[in-house]
Parts: C-alpha cells; sequence; structure tokens
C-alpha cells in the first residue's frame, strides 16, 4: 500500500496540510484538512474524508466564508485535491 506523502501550504493565516485520520500531525497521515491559525492556536476549516470513489471535501459550517478568502480557499483546496487523487489513485492499482 502506498504512504501520503506529507504537504503543507500556508497563505497568510489558511493553511492545507496531510493528517491522519482523526485529523491529527503525529501518526500516518491518510488525508487532509484546511485548517486556519490565530496566534499559536488553529481550528479546522474544511477536511476530506476517504470513500469508495475518492475524497470528499466537508466544509465545518460558514468557517471557510468567514475566515478565509475564496481565493485562498479554492487554491488550498484545489492543491489539496490534487494531492489527494494521486494518493487515491495510487491505491487503487
Amino acid at each position: 500500500m502506498s504512504k501520503l506523502e506529507k504537504l503543507s501550504m500556508r497563505i497568510g493565516n489558511a493553511e492545507l496540510r496531510t493528517c491522519t485520520e482523526q485529523l491529527m500531525l503525529e501518526g500516518d497521515h491518510v488525508t487532509a484538512e484546511v485548517i486556519y491559525w490565530q496566534g499559536e492556536s488553529c481550528f479546522t476549516l474544511a477536511s476530506w474524508t476517504k470513500g469508495e470513489e475518492g475524497f470528499d471535501l466537508r466544509f465545518v459550517g460558514n468557517r471557510p466564508l468567514e475566515h478565509s478568502s475564496p481565493a485562498v480557499m479554492f487554491k488550498l483546496i484545489r492543491v489539496g485535491h490534487e494531492h489527494l487523487d494521486d494518493y487515491f489513485e495510487s491505491l487503487q492499482g
């Protein structure tokens, strides 16, 4: 089985990062999330879950709209989804 290559990309206070299924940094990374930094702490704006046909993106309420610009969110989502699509394809064959 292929391993998900770790990824981190930050634009301003928003960051795309790979993580475990429980959205933790320690352990084997198998999915990704977009987080928002406020000082030394952060919270999740959106995360992906793996399904039978690939990864699905889920927003946490309206946090992406309140805490990030559409352009930043779109860029982070696009990079994250491409990264996870490549990983999903590697698991299929």
